[in-house]
């Protein structure tokens, strides 16, 4: 987990093999596509907050010390209410629910609300914060960072919030039926399923997971321990009859993340058809410390010799 922060935080080092990349390897960025997730990282993780609830008077030593770290972003409010302006657009500033201690960088207190409140107030800017709002958040399951961002289930309950406050406060008509643009339609249908995976994730009752399961009508299929799956594999095979080849794919899937585990493998990935093993000590490189270039471009074929690589180190 740390190293995610680190990643997030640190982009250059989750990017820092693309030197290796070609101009070709470039072609083909999905510019074109539309995501339906817009931007957003679902987070499945529940870590929930042990934090009052932000009450209390502003202190107003404290609010002066927050309206001069925010001067410069009090001029860049100003460029954005002016480029709204120019379009005619009529912008909102809205907080996201939060809960931490004051210990946190990020900690929102009535400080910080009275600041941003009287900045909104002298530009005639609306401003909502959601902490102030009843959107039934649980934040024992509904963040997973003790408070300071919103998982999965989190997410949902402020997005459907919002949703509703936009459609009673500016009039936002229901387009679900509109021709102009059906592509909304697909995204829709690919958010749901998401959302079906992720709250499965979440859910922490097994009586509540194995019901979804049958609702659902999913395949269960079940990961065992570390060097069991040669046994499993037989033991399936035995029970069951053949094994289905999505089964046989995770199975050698989590053969590879044992063998690659075991050998002190933190990562491995393919650029440009050039393999990358990332050890503790750096890229695996061969003698000529040039990296390793797989044969085949067959994802299958591809798969194969990498396995057959790492169990040679």
């Amino acid at each position: 987990e740390s190293k995610e922060i680190v990643n997030t935080l640190l982009p250059v080092l989750r990017y820092h093999t693309n030197y290796l990349l070609t101009e070709d390897s470039y072609v083909d960025l999905h510019l074109d596509q539309v995501f339906f997730l817009k931007g957003h990282i679902v987070t499945t993780r529940v870590s929930g907050s042990k934090a009052d609830a932000i009450e209390g008077e502003p202190d107003e030593k404290k609010m002066k010390s927050l309206r001069n770290s925010l001067a410069a972003n009090a001029q860049y409010l100003d460029m954005i209410q002016d480029l709204c302006s120019q379009n005619g657009c009529e912008l909102v500033l809205v907080k996201v629910p939060v809960r931490t201690t004051k210990s946190y960088s990020g900690y929102w207190g009535p400080e910080k609300h009275a600041v941003i409140q009287e900045m909104a107030d002298q530009r005639g800017i609306r401003f909502l914060d959601l902490n102030d709002e009843d959107i039934g958040l649980d934040w024992s399951t509904d963040t997973p960072d003790g408070g300071q961002h919103m998982n999965a289930k989190g997410a949902e309950k402020v997005s459907v919030f919002l949703s509703r406050w936009m459609k009673a406060n500016y009039g936002l008509g229901d387009r679900r039926s509109a021709d102009w643009d059906r592509s909304w339609d697909v995204q829709a249908q690919l958010y749901d399923y998401e959302a079906q995976y992720t709250d499965m994730q979440i859910q922490t009752d097994p009586l509540d997971y194995m019901q979804q399961l049958k609702e659902e009508n999913r395949t269960v299929f079940v990961a065992v321990c570390q060097g069991s799956g040669e046994y499993w594999t037989e033991e399936l095979q035995d029970r069951f009859g053949p094994i289905p080849p999505e089964a046989q794919t995770l199975l050698n899937w989590h053969k590879l993340r044992i063998d690659a585990t075991e050998r002190g493998i933190l990562s491995i990935s393919v650029r440009d058809n050039r393999l990358l093993i990332e050890t503790s000590h750096g890229l695996l490189r061969l003698q000529g410390r040039d990296l390793p270039v797989l044969r085949s471009r067959d994802p299958n074929e591809q798969f194969l010799e990498i396995h057959n690589r790492i169990k040679g180190i």
